[in-house]
């Protein structure tokens, strides 16, 4: 197995290797919606996703972007997963179990997210963060 360290719970998970899919590398530019403490606007915050890793109950999304001190953002939120069936699960929408965490020193975010049900990842088509679809094989 491989660990996933959490640095905002400080929780430990493993994740079994037979049961993960690929690791996805995405290596993709994309905004993400922050907010600015002082005023209250709305901002995008310019992030670059490293990968992907997907397995029965989880998914974990690795990233890194430059945060200000006046800027608050919940990280990446908009992750689907689409079913070879045609249903999609919006996983921050439908999944009560998720975290986000950053590290201030090496400015690098991780959003991870337990699924409320295993899923069959053989049934499992794409995998879609924010506007890029990442095909399952």
């Amino acid at each position: 197995p491989f660990f996933f360290n959490d640095t905002a719970t400080t929780e430990i998970y493993t994740l079994s290797l037979h049961d993960a899919l690929p690791i996805f590398q995405l290596n993709e530019r994309i905004n993400i919606k922050g907010q600015n403490k002082s005023t209250g606007e709305e901002v995008q915050i310019e992030t670059f996703v490293e990968k992907v890793v997907l397995n029965s109950d989880s998914i974990a999304i690795f990233y890194q972007f430059e945060k200000s001190e006046d800027i608050v953002t919940s990280g990446i939120k908009d992750i689907e997963v689409v079913m070879k069936n045609g249903e999609t699960y919006d996983l921050w929408n439908e999944c009560d179990d998720k975290t986000m965490s950053y590290d201030e020193q090496e400015k690098k975010a991780t959003t991870y997210i337990v699924f409320s049900k295993p899923l069959v990842l053989q049934e499992v088509e794409k995998i879609k963060v924010y506007d890029k679809y990442l095909d399952v094989p």
